[in-house]
């Protein structure tokens, strides 16, 4: 499954400004883009520590908030263009988690159908892992 963030949009609801990213998930054939508000994206990684809990497995390393910034000023678009390479790493690493696999938050989340969730899981997802196997066993002899 390859994910990306090719770009994002500011809002302005109000008085309030925020970002939307957009996210664009390919597997195969299927192909589905989203936008999603960093606050999504923070509580998706929120219940994937949940997963993380259950299986003791563990996950890549989610972007901080730079909350100081947004409290004082707008973020500059650098900033913005930082935040959204981080995310889309996050994303891609997230992506070949055990903790993704098995989460039905992260599936409807990402809007992905149960046929290709399952061609996920059956093939592309664990042949990642079965490579990362092989080269731990290659260290060991």
């Amino acid at each position: 499954m390859e994910i990306s963030i090719p770009g994002f949009r500011e809002v302005k609801v109000g008085s309030k400004n925020y970002i939307l990213y957009t996210i664009e998930i390919v597997f195969g054939e299927w192909r589905n883009t989203i936008e999603k508000r960093y606050s999504e994206l923070l509580e998706l990684h929120q219940v994937m520590k949940l997963m993380r809990r259950v299986l003791s497995k563990p996950l890549p390393h989610f972007p901080g908030q730079m909350i100081w910034k947004q409290v004082f000023k707008k973020l500059k678009p650098e900033e913005i263009n930082k935040r959204k390479e981080d995310l889309e790493r996050y994303l891609q690493d997230l992506v070949r988690t055990d903790c993704a696999a098995n989460s039905r938050f992260f599936v409807e989340w990402m809007g992905i159908p149960q046929r290709v969730r399952n061609e996920w899981i059956a093939g592309a997802h664990w042949e990642g892992r079965n490579n990362i196997l092989a080269q731990q066993l290659q260290l060991v002899k």
